[in-house]
């Protein structure tokens, strides 16, 4: 039996032996309009008449306009006819032979069957489809098994059925296919929210992984236990919880669960132990996984003093010594382990009592990385100290989610196999250095974007492929940035405005903007070379789509808003703009009066593309064009302040507040990759949650 898989790879079964040089061979010939042209037979069954599969494949548009009508007293319409039927019939040739070279045995012009035109009428005449009992295809599989048997669905689906084109049947195809897996998972897990199915529906279309949905489908039937998150190992810190303690307990799971967005993803361990499991929103990443330790401190009986060595206000919790050790060595267990204190906003208030208030307003909470505090080498012995600064929330939370991030998003730069190619550690060192706060003068690259399109895809044979694409795409992003960099300091003078369109908003790549230290370099350089020009305009317009501000994760909504934040702070204009239905992960860009338009990326669910060419003058109106657009597109505009965000986005004023000072020892240190906002905090940053610049 043949397996065909359009348009992705093409196996053979039941054997798996290697296809045929003359396969191989049919498979390259076929142009992006043959595999349209493929599509378009197996999903649509029957007899298809010339004309309308002309009229389908290719267009009416000005360039080469077919009327069928004309054709007999039209010399030109009629070579146009002509030239389209041509077309057609060389497409269904090549689609043949590849259809004889898979199923070598059968009779290929009985899978693709031609019936003749009508002398005089081109249009005439019909091709159809046909595959025989050895064939097995599995879009049209896909088609029939959508509705009847949505987990068929997902079984055979072996990654994308239709590959990236610019053929516009296939680009609509392609979007049917991923609507058809999200239906069918919708279909299987309808308590499960759009931003959960939407990556669950990523991973099988992508890459044909219909694991997490297996197992989500387990646990709603019972199949398993009840625990989504398996205790990394047998080791439990020592703790002793109170009532107050598993009330705490309780409620932070509720918080998280609104925070993350599904309850399914946060599991407890006894009464002080959570595990949470944060969706990344980009496949290039994986999830985060955080462990809280969680204690609760009688609000009579607060006691705060300085700590010199962490910070001048911090509040002492008493806990047995044996504590301490127990928690020592479950963090050395365990990465990421965090300490959270819950504090009763009513002091005098009963467990039970806090259970019937709304779940933040029953405590305030205070946080600290386990591991960092332990080994800071301050003296715990019978306490744990809490930073007053380290203010827990939702706005806390998602930028711990995003600090996370970009430190995972960087990993791959840091892999053994990397460091042992001498060339590709250097310029990693050049792009990334490990002493950062010297500066960056003098880091220019010689080659320009060669460095980018030769030097980089020269690593290729030296890495496993999938290592390869990930470190080619980070150390890209840095030299690009650097050039960038360097490019607006050298137009400093004559620019007047610098305009971007940044497709990361749509994805978890929006932390990028928060913490990555070479993203924050390009917006300190920004509003440098506009410091002191009146009207310099220095604009990002961030793209979100409504149906996102119901269903997507609020920890990334807030992580979207301290964006806004971090970037009014250095006078830039960013807006969340309602972004183009098709496309909206292509970057576009403006410079103007000194640069123009610079080569970026565009970007989707699951992986960046270098866009990368040289235009004339008359295609950057293009992108000022689509600039200005969706400027006026603004679904948080540059005079909106926390009040309205809060309502815009559905999640109270208090979980988006930040204190006056960044937390201590709570996000992953400063590094080459790793840089904090922290301009959040300070009094600059306050007012600018009130309004934007304008």
């Amino acid at each position: 039996m043949a397996r065909l898989l359009l348009i992705g790879p093409f196996l053979a079964e039941p054997d798996q032996e290697p296809a045929s040089p003359a396969l191989v061979k049919a498979i390259d010939a076929l142009t992006p309009s043959d595999l349209a042209l493929l599509v378009l037979l197996v999903r649509y069954r029957g007899a298809h008449r010339r004309q309308a599969l002309i009229e389908a494949m290719w267009p009416e548009n000005e360039d080469w306009e077919i009327d069928f009508e004309a054709h007999l007293r039209d010399p030109e319409s009629a070579k146009r006819v002509k030239d389209a039927a041509a077309n057609l019939h060389t497409a269904v040739s090549r689609l043949t032979k590849f259809v004889g070279e898979l199923v070598p045995d059968e009779n290929p012009a009985e899978i693709i069957r031609k019936t003749r035109a009508q002398p005089n009428q081109p249009g005439t005449g019909t091709v159809s489809f046909l595959p025989s009992d050895s064939m097995y295809v599995d879009l049209h599989e896909l088609v029939s098994c959508e509705q009847k048997d949505p987990w068929r669905c997902l079984e055979i689906t072996r990654g994308q059925l239709v590959r990236e084109s610019s053929h516009p049947y296939l680009t609509e195809e392609r979007r049917r296919q991923r609507e058809g897996i999200l239906k069918s998972i919708t279909k299987l897990l309808p308590t499960v929210n759009h931003s959960a199915a939407t990556q669950l529906a990523n991973d099988v279309f992508h890459y044909g992984d219909h694991n997490r949905v297996e197992s989500m489908l387990a646990r709603r039937n019972g199949l398993q236990g009840a625990s989504p998150y398996p205790a990394p190992s047998e080791l439990t810190p020592s703790l002793d919880p109170d009532a107050l303690t598993a009330t705490a307990t309780a409620t932070l799971t509720e918080l998280l669960a609104s925070w993350i967005g599904d309850a399914r993803f946060i599991h407890c361990e006894g009464h002080a132990l959570v595990h949470a499991t944060c969706p990344s929103l980009w496949v290039d990443v994986p999830s985060i996984e955080m462990t809280f330790v969680v204690f609760a401190h009688d609000a009579t009986r607060r006691e705060v003093r300085a700590i010199p060595e962490l910070a001048d206000e911090c509040l002492i919790v008493p806990v047995r010594s044996s504590t301490v050790d127990s928690l020592s060595d479950y963090v050395e267990e365990h990465e990421h382990v965090y300490f959270v204190v819950a504090v009763p906003r009513q002091s005098h208030a009963s467990p039970a009592a806090l259970a019937d208030l709304r779940p933040q307003d029953r405590f305030e909470w205070l946080a600290v990385e386990g591991g960092q505090l332990l080994r800071s080498g301050i003296e715990l012995n019978d306490k744990i100290t809490f930073p007053v600064e380290n203010r827990w929330n939702l706005a806390q939370f998602s930028l711990l989610w995003s600090a996370r991030w970009v430190e995972s998003f960087f990993d791959p730069l840091a892999d053994p196999l990397v460091k042992e190619i001498t060339e590709l550690s250097r310029l990693t060192n050049h792009v990334f250095p490990v002493n950062h706060t010297q500066g960056r003068n003098g880091r220019g690259h010689e080659r320009g974007w060669k460095t980018l399109t030769d030097d980089l895809p020269s690593f290729a044979p030296h890495l496993d492929p999938e290592l390869f694409r990930q470190v080619n795409f980070r150390l890209g992003l840095g030299v690009a940035l650097d050039l960038i960099h360097d490019q607006m300091g050298k137009a400093a003078g004559k620019l007047d405005q610098i305009r971007n369109y940044c497709p990361e908003s749509l994805f978890g790549t929006a932390s990028l903007w928060l913490f990555s230290r070479i993203y924050r370099r390009f917006m300190e350089q920004s509003a440098h070379v506009g410091r002191g020009k009146r009207d310099f305009l220095n604009q990002r317009l961030l793209p979100i789509t409504y149906h996102e501000l119901d269903s997507a994760p609020r920890l990334f909504l807030s992580a979207l808003w301290h964006v806004v934040v971090a970037y009014r702070v250095l006078g830039a204009d960013v807006r969340l703009v309602d972004g183009p239905i098709e496309h909206a992960g292509e970057d576009h860009s403006y410079y103007g009066g000194g640069i123009g338009y610079f080569p970026w990326i565009s970007m989707t669910p699951d992986q960046a593309s270098w866009e990368i060419g040289n235009e004339t003058r008359g295609d950057l109106s293009v992108h000022l064009d689509f600039l200005n657009d969706h400027a006026g597109r603004s679904v948080l505009g540059s005079h909106m302040g926390e009040r309205e965000v809060s309502e815009l986005f559905a999640i109270p004023v208090s979980q988006l507040l930040l204190g006056h000072k960044p937390p201590s020892l709570l996000f992953p240190p400063e590094s080459a990759y790793v840089q904090y906002p922290v301009s959040l905090w300070g009094q600059v940053g306050q007012s600018s949650r009130l309004r934007g610049p304008n």
